[in-house]
């Protein structure tokens, strides 16, 4: 799952030639993001996105839990 970067952290860099007081350069803007997630992305809809990776860990252990509860039953019905 991905989720969407909040970006009100980006600040306009006054050493660089392409930024100004309200805007700040995508350059500028990809080392701030990459600073503050080093795992983030920007997509082809023009947004830098992270994965949530504790939501990964959570639908995975769901996953084999739900496939090991399965078997489980399986085993179970095998001894009766």
């Amino acid at each position: 799952m991905t989720e969407d970067i909040n970006l009100d952290f980006i600040k306009s860099n006054k050493d660089c030639n392409q930024c100004n007081n309200d805007y700040c350069c995508f350059d500028c803007e990809y080392i701030q993001v990459k600073d503050q997630y080093p795992n983030s992305k920007y997509t082809d809809d023009c947004f830098w996105v992270t994965e949530d990776k504790e939501e990964e860990i959570e639908l995975t252990y769901n996953e084999e839990h739900k496939k090991g509860d399965k078997e489980w039953v399986t085993y179970l019905q095998i001894l009766k």
